[in-house]
């Protein structure tokens, strides 16, 4: 995985990790059966079917997780990294810790998260 830098970065990382979760799921359901089989045979293609089961839609979800998080974290380098003159650096940087240390010492009710995401849906 290449670090991501800035918000191309996190959009390149995006497309890369959604295709790579979709064919990893989509061949685990496939080839996982036919691995667990050849090393304990009927019992082991059972096996290798739940996993490939539980694979087919883990992976691709997560891939989607990472659809969202990839691009915002390359958002969020971008702006931290831009060239700004020491005050308005200065500036940025006390609002990002700000926004940590009320986030520690107030951390949101499930509530509150339901609300967020349902005003974003």
């Amino acid at each position: 995985m290449t670090p991501i830098e800035g918000w191309k970065g996190g959009m390149t990382q995006a497309g890369k990790g959604l295709y790579t979760g979709f064919a990893q799921g989509l061949s685990g359901f496939i080839t996982k059966p036919y691995q667990e089989a050849q090393k304990d045979g009927a019992a082991g293609f059972a096996k290798g079917f739940a996993k490939g089961s539980i694979e087919l839609f883990s992976k691709p979800g997560s891939a989607m997780f990472g659809l969202m998080a990839y691009p915002a974290m390359g958002i969020y380098k971008s702006l931290k990294n831009r060239k700004l003159n020491s005050t308005d650096a200065k500036i940025f940087e006390s609002k990002i810790a700000e926004g940590d240390d009320l986030l520690g010492k107030f951390p949101p009710s499930p509530e509150e998260v339901k609300t967020v995401l349902s005003a974003f849906e």
